[in-house]
């Protein structure tokens, strides 16, 4: 729906339980994609965080790439479990490692802002 309303989206990857495509090598990809201009993760939980705080590193000085991490709450964090199998994490925990890496995390109790990407 938002392609259809030009709301400035070129591509959804939907990558499930990440059997068989994880975040880290999405983000390669979409770093070589001349319509991307930022790419924007939604994190529920990772299985290999080390490769995708790397394709991070890798991309921060090409793209910005903003993640929304779920599961702050205890709350969230059983129905990341209930849904995904996998535990949310400690946000203050991914918070740093995903800043460290050169991204900016986004929660709900920030207001989002980016600066202006060509």
């Amino acid at each position: 729906m938002a392609m259809r309303q030009n709301a400035g989206v070129s591509k959804i990857v939907g990558l499930g339980n990440r059997l068989n495509v994880d975040f880290s090598e999405m983000i390669p990809y979409l770093m070589q994609d001349s319509d991307t201009r930022v790419i924007a993760l939604y994190l529920e939980g990772l299985d290999e965080p080390r490769r995708l705080m790397e394709a991070i590193k890798q991309t921060r000085f090409v793209k910005p790439v903003v993640a929304y991490k779920t599961g702050s709450s205890r709350t969230g964090n059983q129905a990341s479990l209930s849904h995904t199998g996998s535990l949310a994490g400690r946000q203050e925990i991914y918070e740093g490692a995903l800043n460290n890496a050169g991204s900016f995390m986004w929660t709900a109790r920030k207001r989002f802002w980016m600066p202006h990407v060509p």
